[in-house]
């Protein structure tokens, strides 16, 4: 009976670790997790060892660090004898990344260094990539970035040569990071942007969110503090939505950061305190190329708030989730949770893709029989998705989203955006506007089936 059950959950994990199964299906499961690995250590631990290593994404998207790495640990010694080949390759990365997300470098280091020993020794690439990658995590902690391009170029150069497009994202994420460590921020733009291309062709949300919250943190060192906001905003949105405690307190710390940029500072000491906390609650280590801003971040507001900024820093680190989130997203609206945040997350999506111009993608979240009401009067899809393509949006921010369920599959969103554009010949369309939203649930997928829109006087 156990070994069937092992079996499932490894069909589970693998779908997980592709992206293509929810967290929530394994959190649901994780009572025979717990059950089957106890079960592989006595019994069969090479299984055991796959099934730990296979749950690599889970481990860290629900900020299970400190079990994860105890379970590959033991499972590592127990298989110390076993013959060299990938699983235990990926098992000794997987140990290295989650040994890198709690600080411990030296392990880090030690056992990718291990998994590139098998992974050369067993001649398998997409090994060798994925340990090089644990290196360049470890070189990054370590501020040594001509290690981590040179580790990078050379995992690119092996991934491309297999033809795998999915092997170059990490070796190409590595760089970008080392590049803007170096100070080269806008070589760090062009690369992130490049990652964003990749994973957009592989459909990988998951990298996608994470390298706008790094392109947020270059807008924010250029002082492009609008445009970080409505990356780091539309993050949070992505990462709240997935459930994501590793990558939801970079989110809601980018936020804090531009609050500080922006001189205000009662909102970065709860922002700050907040992210802090997540990442106590993980026992997370802040990766190194955001450490000093968030440092920097830190010492400005406390310098400038004085004796009031132990009070909010511990109000922000008491946060909850939900409330964490919520302050991120705006000083006024209620914290967006389960519908609200999934609807949120929608039109959010909605936006960035007629600001990307990906008007396939946007296409694909309107309903069949859709219909808008601008200024113009009543348009189709079609119509809809012409007049977006003559639009250059160069910046959006959603804000006071409100969402309302209207059946169990149909719910209705309204809100502010502030949005900087031109439409056709160059027209300046900037302002505010508001808007509302009709969303429906079909086979288990939201679509936009209504949208209007009317802009706000100056005033608003």
């Amino acid at each position: 009976m156990m070994v069937a059950q092992v079996a499932k959950l490894l069909v589970l994990a693998r779908l997980s670790e592709a992206r293509q199964l929810d967290t929530e299906r394994l959190e649901a499961e994780y009572d025979g997790i717990e059950e089957a690995l106890v079960w592989s250590l006595e019994h069969d631990p090479d299984r055991g060892l796959e099934l730990a290593a296979s749950l690599r994404s889970f481990w860290g998207t629900t900020g299970r660090f400190t079990i994860g790495r105890a379970w590959i640990g033991k499972l590592l010694i127990a298989t110390v004898d076993s013959p060299a080949n990938p699983i235990r390759a990926r098992a000794l990365s997987t140990g290295s990344i989650l040994a890198f997300r709690q600080g411990d470098n030296e392990e880090a280091r030690h056992l990718a260094d291990e998994s590139l020993v098998v992974a050369r020794r067993i001649n398998d690439p997409a090994c060798v990539v994925d340990a090089l990658v644990g290196l360049c995590r470890a070189g990054l902690r370590d501020q040594n970035v001509a290690l981590v391009r040179e580790l990078s170029v050379e995992g690119r150069s092996i991934a491309r040569d297999t033809g795998n497009r999915s092997l170059e994202t990490l070796p190409l994420h590595c760089l970008a990071e080392a590049t803007r460590m170096s100070g080269d921020y806008n070589g760090a733009r062009r690369l992130y942007n490049e990652s964003i291309a990749l994973n957009r062709e592989l459909d990988d949300q998951h990298m996608i969110t994470v390298e706008m919250n790094n392109l947020a943190s270059v807008e924010l060192h250029e002082e492009n503090l609008r445009e970080a906001i409505v990356l780091w905003q539309g993050s949070v949105r992505r990462a709240h939505a997935d459930r994501d405690l590793y990558l939801l307190p970079y989110c809601v710390m980018g936020l804090g950061e531009v609050a500080a940029a922006a001189g205000s500072y009662e909102r970065a000491a709860t922002l700050l305190g907040a992210a802090t906390g997540m990442f106590e609650s993980t026992h997370q280590q802040i990766d190194p190329a955001d450490r000093s801003v968030y440092e920097r971040s830190v010492a400005v507001t406390r310098n400038d708030l004085g004796a009031s900024f132990q009070p909010l820093w511990e109000t922000g680190r008491a946060l909850s989730l939900d409330e964490a989130v919520g302050a991120a997203l705006t000083d006024e609206e209620n914290p967006p949770t389960g519908l609200a945040a999934e609807i949120a997350a929608m039109d959010e999506a909605l936006w960035q893709a007629a600001k990307d111009g990906r008007l396939d993608d946007f296409r694909t979240l309107l309903a069949e029989g859709y219909q808008a009401i601008y200024g113009r009067g009543l348009v189709t899809a079609d119509a809809d998705i012409a007049g977006t393509s003559m639009m250059q949006i160069r910046s959006f921010l959603l804000q006071q989203m409100r969402v309302r369920e209207l059946t169990a599959n149909v719910a209705l969103s309204t809100y502010v955006t502030v949005l900087d554009a031109s439409a056709s010949g160059g027209h300046d369309i900037s302002g505010n506007y508001w808007g509302a939203s009709v969303w429906q649930k079909f086979d288990g997928r939201w679509q936009l089936v209504y949208h209007s829109e009317t802009r706000l006087p100056p005033s608003a």
